[in-house]
């Protein structure tokens, strides 16, 4: 029985937060930890928060910035400056569920699944993804080079990592993706400068599909001056959510053909 209380007592973790602004941070943050318990536990919180505050976050939601510590963990430079980090937050519903979703976002072009949405979109897996689309692996991660076609004629080009992995609450499935730009944007648009993009999706099974709850912190310029923060909000969860629904009517038209 000593060993076993030891044991326990090793895996004692923090509380993760209980409200929205902080869990992305956590979340973020966390996201590569060894032990489960941390995704489990913040993942959990975020589906009791969102279940109650539904309506507001489905039209959008300003979120708290990313932590310091959490955008340090993905290898950046310790003297990065975070400033004008702008974050959202939105939750979208589809009628698909997580284990219909992963194989078709994960295993389908991306310049398919959205279309008009990328000039280009070259993606290259780390890891078994057939293994993980089947749940017999719990993590893979990809890189990216890629060319977004954006309102007004602008179209970005970067490089981005991403990471997934499976979640299990009472033997439920959950997804997490995390992704970061490795380094500034290149637009064709000299006024714009999209200097830092990072982003969290938690995926949340439903009585009738699943629910995405998408968070996205940029640095983003017009010139020398940071983007009002208000465009640059309505901007980033409109992307979000279209994307989303992209997916949804994609899995509907394969289905009808």
């Amino acid at each position: 029985m000593p060993t076993l209380l030891f044991l326990l007592a090793c895996r004692t973790i923090p509380d993760a937060p209980k409200d929205l602004d902080l869990l992305g941070s956590y979340l973020f943050e966390h996201f590569s930890q060894e032990d489960p318990l941390y995704m489990e536990q913040g993942t959990g919180n975020l589906q009791d928060w969102i279940a109650s505050n539904r309506e507001a976050v489905s039209e959008g939601y300003r979120i708290e910035n990313l932590s310091r510590e959490a955008i340090l963990d993905l290898g950046m430079s310790e003297d990065i400056s975070l400033e004008g980090l702008v974050g959202a937050a939105v939750a979208t519903d589809i009628h698909h569920s997580i284990e219909t979703l992963i194989p078709v976002l994960l295993t389908t072009d991306p310049m398919e699944l959205s279309p008009g949405s990328y000039g280009y979109f070259e993606r290259t897996w780390n890891g078994d993804l057939d293994c993980f689309v089947q749940q017999e692996c719990t993590h893979v991660e990809y890189e990216a080079n890629l060319q977004n076609i954006l309102p007004l004629g602008i179209e970005v080009e970067s490089s981005i990592k991403g990471q997934y992995q499976w979640i299990y609450i009472d033997e439920r499935p959950f997804v997490a993706q995390r992704r970061w730009m490795t380094s500034s944007g290149t637009s064709n648009q000299d006024w714009l400068v999209i200097d830092q993009d990072y982003a969290l999706s938690i995926f949340l099974p439903t009585d009738n599909g699943m629910r995405f709850v998408d968070m996205e912190w940029v640095v983003t310029y017009l010139g020398d001056m940071p983007i009002p923060e208000n465009f640059a909000l309505s901007l980033a969860i409109k992307a979000m959510q279209d994307g989303r629904k992209k997916a949804e009517t994609f899995i509907d038209e394969q289905r009808n053909e």
